[in-house]
């Protein structure tokens, strides 16, 4: 999965990804209806670096997969 935003010269988003987008973006690509406090995101709540960021899914309790979410700058 992969997004494109707009970033400094340091790799630095002028606007971050949220939570909410990349559930949105994993519930298209999965087909199933993913919610944002199912995922994971080790930098409270929002990306904010180019480069590529693991998620963790919890789909249910004890059951979570790993997505890797690719940020590219525009």
């Amino acid at each position: 999965m992969s997004f494109s935003r707009k970033a400094s010269s340091a790799g630095r988003l002028f606007s971050s990804i949220t939570k909410e987008e990349v559930a949105k973006e994993i519930s298209k690509a999965a087909g199933v209806k993913i919610e944002g406090d199912m995922l994971q995101l080790t930098d409270a709540g929002h990306l904010k670096q180019v480069g590529e960021h693991p998620i963790v899914v919890e789909l249910l309790p004890n059951i979570s997969q790993e997505v890797v979410v690719s940020i590219k700058p525009e």
